[in-house]
């Protein structure tokens, strides 16, 4: 099994959005599907989806179907000491994970990789009535804004606007998002919908802004809400999350 990537910094943001998340993941590698993953948090208030169709990858050497678990913070750690120009191949081998680059000379790491338990993506079923869609550089600014006033934000979105509240001892902040704003590809509402998430999740959720031009966000009152980051330019090639709502008396 061998796959490659030409891009150092798309896998190190995929890394690294992955185990914002969760340390340990199975991974699917599949001649059909790409490279697929699937994985809850422990304290199942978020989940993880990868989509990596083959399209993606300058090789994906991939004859038979495949599960990988593989732990992503110690492969976070090690991709950190490879530049993003490299290329980088990574070759699944019968109990370990090997990764080699190739930029201004080559490189090799190898990390232990165990067998994984197989599985299929499910993803919660929500009707989700309102969404938006915005350049992702600007969600991570978002959240740094409204951290400093609170632990939950409530995010209200209708045919118009997106609105992130957030009041506490501290204080309150508010920032609206406007269907004329430049930042704003896109607004939907098929019901104006309102609900509260955690903050701290949401920053974790912002990882993938760095190597993904825009962020789709689907919510419905008092719902899970699920953020999209596309990826390559493939339908539904990208990184997904489900975030649970939280109950507000």
């Amino acid at each position: 099994m061998r796959v490659v990537f030409d891009d150092a910094k798309s896998l190190k943001g995929i890394v690294s959005a992955i185990s914002a998340i969760v340390d340990e993941a199975t991974i699917k590698l599949s001649p059909k599907e790409g490279l697929v993953l699937s994985a809850l948090e422990p304290a199942k208030t978020a989940m993880v989806q990868l989509m990596l169709p083959r399209d993606l990858f300058s090789a994906f050497e991939v004859e038979n179907e495949g599960f990988y678990s593989i732990n992503f913070k110690e492969l976070e750690r090690t991709l950190k000491r490879v530049k993003g120009e490299s290329s980088v191949e990574l070759r699944f081998e019968e109990s370990r994970f090997v990764i080699r680059t190739v930029g201004e000379y080559k490189k090799s790491f190898k990390l232990p990789l165990l067998a994984g338990e197989p599985f299929e993506v499910k993803s919660p079923k929500v009707d989700f009535k309102a969404g938006i869609r915005m350049e992702s550089k600007r969600f991570p600014e978002i959240i740094s804004d409204i951290e400093l006033m609170g632990t939950d934000v409530q995010i209200s979105i209708d045919s118009e606007k997106a609105e992130f509240r957030v009041q506490s001892d501290r204080g309150e902040a508010e920032i609206t998002l406007s269907r004329d704003d430049p930042v704003v590809m896109d607004i939907w509402s098929t019901e104006p919908s309102r609900s509260t998430y955690s903050i701290s999740y949401l920053d974790r959720m912002s990882e993938p802004a760095k190597i993904a031009s825009e962020l789709r966000m689907e919510i419905a009152t008092d719902k899970p809400m699920k953020l999209f980051y596309p990826l390559g330019g493939i339908p539904d090639a990208g990184i997904t999350y489900y975030l649970a709502h939280i109950s507000v008396r």
